[in-house]
C-alpha cells in the first residue's frame, strides 16, 4: 500500500512540476501564435525542398513546424516586449521588427543548417522575408494596444 501512496505522491509532484513549467513558459512564450506559425511555415518550409524529393521535404515541414511551435512563440513574446518597451513609438515598432526577425531567422537557419535540410538558407531566407512584416504588424498591434490602455488584446494575446 505504501508503494502506491509513494507512486501517487510523485505522479502529483510531477504534474505540479509541469504545471509550474508551463506557468512559467508562458511568460516567454505565446503558444497560440506559435501554433499558428507552425501551420503557416511548415508548408513553405515543404514547398521550398520538395525539389530534393518528398523524405527531405517532409523532414524540413516537421523540423520547421517545431520550430515555429515554440520558436515563433517565442519571437511573438519578443515582438510584443519590444513594442511596449520604449516612450518612441518608431523606435518600438523598428526594435520590435529587427529583433524578432533578426532572432527568428538566425534559429531558424541554424536548426535547419545543423539538421541537414538541404536548402536551409533558402528556408530561412523565405520565412524571414515573411517574419518581417508580420512581426511589424504585431508590433503596430501591441503598441496600438499599449497606447490605448486597452492592455489585454484578443487571439495574439497568450
Amino acid at each position: 500500500m505504501r508503494n502506491i501512496e509513494n507512486k501517487i505522491w510523485s505522479l502529483k509532484n510531477f504534474l505540479l512540476g509541469v504545471q509550474n513549467v508551463y506557468g512559467w513558459s508562458k511568460n516567454h512564450i505565446n503558444y497560440r501564435m506559435g501554433t499558428l506559425g507552425a501551420f503557416t511555415a511548415g508548408p513553405i518550409a515543404f514547398c521550398v525542398n520538395y525539389s530534393h524529393g518528398i523524405l527531405p521535404a517532409f523532414g524540413a515541414f516537421g523540423k520547421q513546424s517545431g520550430i515555429a511551435f515554440i520558436v515563433g512563440g517565442l519571437n511573438t513574446k519578443t515582438c510584443q516586449k519590444m513594442a511596449t518597451k520604449f516612450k518612441s513609438k518608431p523606435l518600438s515598432l523598428v526594435a520590435a521588427t529587427v529583433v524578432a526577425t533578426a532572432q527568428a531567422g538566425a534559429i531558424i537557419y541554424g536548426v535547419h543548417e545543423v539538421s541537414g535540410t538541404p536548402e536551409a538558407l533558402n528556408t530561412a531566407l523565405a520565412l524571414s522575408a515573411l517574419n518581417a512584416p508580420a512581426f511589424f504588424g504585431l508590433g503596430y498591434y501591441y503598441r496600438k494596444k499599449q497606447d490605448s490602455g486597452e492592455g489585454k488584446g484578443l487571439f495574439i494575446q497568450s
